[in-house]
């Protein structure tokens, strides 16, 4: 008896991704950057898979403290779930033209980090592996 079976399924991490996606992609800029209020997001997901899906792979975790900003994530492999938890903090009010280029390098490890897959494969396929 065979069964036919498909290739890993990557899940990304879009919703934790779409607000950071397009900050500071440009490499030059002319004025300070100033930012409204300081901030925190903390994200703390839990996904159940499907029954006959098991998690190939998940991203290393992400620990990027600036001082004045920091990045975290941890993906957690939990059998019949994946737990996420992720925290994005800017205590940042002022950035001189200057001091950008180390903001922009700050703000694409975020990026980087949430763009990072989850492979997801069937049960089948796994345990063949």
């Amino acid at each position: 008896m065979g069964f036919r079976s498909g290739p890993p399924c990557a899940a990304s991490r879009g919703p934790f991704a779409a607000p950071e996606k397009e900050v500071f992609v440009r490499s030059e800029r002319l004025f300070a950057v100033c930012f409204d209020y300081p901030y925190q997001k903390n994200d703390d997901v839990t996904i159940s898979l499907p029954a006959g899906w098991t998690v190939s792979s998940v991203p290393q975790p992400q620990d990027r403290d600036a001082k004045a900003a920091e990045y975290t994530l941890k993906v957690e492999d939990k059998k019949t779930e994946v737990h996420i938890s992720r925290s994005v903090r800017n205590d940042i009010f002022l950035v001189p033209q200057p001091k950008y280029l180390a903001l922009r390098a700050f703000c694409q490890s975020v990026r980087s980090g949430d763009e990072q897959q989850i492979v997801l494969q069937p049960s089948a396929v796994a345990a063949a592996h």
